[in-house]
């Protein structure tokens, strides 16, 4: 074991120096979810708001094509009016890791580079509470964990682009759909 402390850094340190198409760095998003409900009930959806922050690799092998590996922790859920009354609200929170692979447009070195991406999505559910309230005061508070699968797969589509800020610096701004 204490081998591999020693040797992981050292390895990925001459991963870095030779490898000129590897890069990561820090994500963070931001959007909505919802659930499909029935409307004969009274029941509505309700816009609510979800997060994610974490890290990115991503490796180009061509000058084209790349392939991304993510992990974050993903904060979801949806919200449900049973009534003007009455909500649910769900969070779900997730260690998340999406792969995909990457196909850039333009040349290696362009100052602005678009991109698009699709991949698989695998999910871990790490916590979260179900919280019921009638006329603004909780009733029911949950555990997520026991009503929900602690596995979670889909996939995750994107379109973005990498904007050059410095030599060797890149701003990269995506806009992801996950189903």
């Amino acid at each position: 074991m204490k081998k591999l402390i020693v040797a992981l850094p050292l390895f990925l340190t001459v991963i870095f120096a030779y490898t000129q198409n590897l890069s990561f760095g820090v994500i963070g998003g931001i959007g909505h979810s919802w659930t499909s409900v029935d409307k004969i009930t009274g029941t509505d959806t309700r816009l609510h708001a979800n997060y994610s922050i974490g890290g990115r690799l991503v490796y180009s092998f061509e000058s084209s094509w790349g392939v991304s590996g993510d992990v974050k922790f993903s904060s979801e859920g949806h919200t449900v009016g049973i009534s003007n009354k009455t909500k649910t609200v769900s969070r779900a929170n997730y260690i998340r890791i999406p792969i995909q692979a990457i196909y850039f447009f333009g040349e290696f070195g362009d100052r602005v580079r678009p991109k698009i991406s699709l991949g698989p999505s695998f999910g871990i559910l790490a916590g979260g509470k179900i919280k019921t309230y009638v006329d603004g005061d909780r009733i029911a508070r949950l555990k997520t964990k026991n009503y929900l699968k602690t596995f979670d797969f889909g996939f995750t589509a994107a379109a973005g682009g990498n904007v050059r800020i410095a030599p060797s610096t890149w701003l990269n701004l995506d806009l992801s759909y996950y189903l």
